[in-house]
C-alpha cells in the first residue's frame, strides 16, 4: 500500500531595506523641500487642538501619523504571471488624550472591557494633497477621537474615586522635549516587464516536475513614507523602501508500504 503525502516548500530569497544595489531599483529619492502635507497636517493639528484645548473637558495632547503607502506585487505559477498590480494607499491615525499628563483618558482600569478600546481612530485620505478634503477627514477624526476620550476619562475619574489611591502613582504621560527629523520620500522605479519576465522564467522551473501540484514565485516592492506631527511641536519625516521576493512549492511524496 502506498500513501501520498504533500509537503509544503517556501523560501524567501530576500528582504531588502535598501535595494539601489540589490535589485537594481531606485532605493530612497532624495527630496530638499518638506512635503506640502505636512503643512496640512501641522495647521490643521494646531487648530483643533485650539478649539478643543478650551472644552469643559480640555484636551491638552494630539497627534497626527499619515502613512503613504506604494506597493508593486507579481506572482507567476507555472510560466505564467497571475498577477502584476501596483496599488496605493493613504490614511492617518489620529491621537487625541483630554486631562492631563498625570491622568488621562488612557488611564488603565482593571475589569473594565471598555478601557482596551482602541486609542488611535485611523481615516483614508486623498492620495493628492487637496488640503480642503485632508482638514474635513482629520477633523471628523479628531471630533470622534476627542469624544470616545471624553467618555474614557469620565470612567476613568468615576474608577479611580472608588478605588484605594496608589501610594507613588505614575504619570500617564511624560513631558518631552519636541523632535525634528526630516528625512528624504522614499520611492523606487521598477521595471515591471524584466520583472515579470524574470518571474516566468524561475516558475517554469516547476512545471517540469510532475509531482509539483501548486508553486507561486512572488515578488513584493513596497515604498512606505510616514510624516507625524504632534501638539508639542514634534516633527518626523520619514521614508522606507523594502522588497521580498518569495517562491513557494507544494510537492506530493509516495511511501511504500
Amino acid at each position: 500500500m502506498r500513501n501520498a503525502r504533500l509537503a509544503t516548500a517556501v523560501v524567501c530569497l530576500a528582504v531588502v531595506r535598501n535595494l539601489s544595489c540589490a535589485l537594481q531599483i531606485d532605493g530612497v529619492a532624495a527630496q530638499s523641500n518638506r512635503p506640502a502635507v505636512v503643512s496640512i497636517l501641522q495647521s490643521e493639528l494646531q487648530r483643533n487642538m485650539q478649539v478643543l484645548s478650551q472644552q469643559a473637558v480640555p484636551a491638552y495632547y494630539g497627534a497626527y501619523t499619515l502613512h503613504d503607502t506604494r506597493t508593486t506585487q507579481i506572482l507567476a505559477a507555472f510560466g505564467a504571471i497571475d498577477r502584476s498590480d501596483e496599488t496605493r494607499q493613504r490614511f492617518a491615525t489620529v491621537e487625541v488624550r483630554v486631562g492631563d499628563y498625570v491622568l488621562d483618558n488612557t488611564h488603565p482600569m482593571r475589569g473594565d472591557a471598555r478601557a482596551m478600546s482602541p486609542r488611535l481612530m485611523q481615516v483614508s485620505l486623498p492620495l493628492a494633497d487637496d488640503e480642503k478634503p485632508i482638514r474635513l477627514a482629520l477633523w471628523r477624526a479628531t471630533d470622534r477621537s476627542y469624544k470616545q476620550a471624553s467618555e474614557a476619562l469620565t470612567r476613568v475619574r468615576t474608577n479611580v474615586a472608588a478605588k484605594v489611591q496608589d501610594e507613588n502613582p505614575a504619570p500617564d504621560f511624560s513631558r518631552e522635549d519636541k523632535q525634528q527629523h526630516t528625512g528624504t520620500a522614499a520611492s523606487y522605479a521598477l521595471d515591471t516587464k524584466a520583472w515579470e519576465e524574470r518571474l516566468r522564467r524561475v516558475s517554469a522551473i516547476f512545471a517540469t516536475d510532475a509531482l509539483i501540484l501548486r508553486s507561486q514565485v512572488s515578488l513584493t516592492v513596497e515604498a512606505d513614507n510616514r510624516y507625524y506631527v504632534n501638539s508639542e511641536g514634534s516633527l518626523i519625516v520619514y521614508g522606507d523602501v523594502g522588497c521580498r521576493i518569495c517562491i513557494q512549492g507544494v510537492t506530493t511524496a509516495e511511501d511504500g508500504m
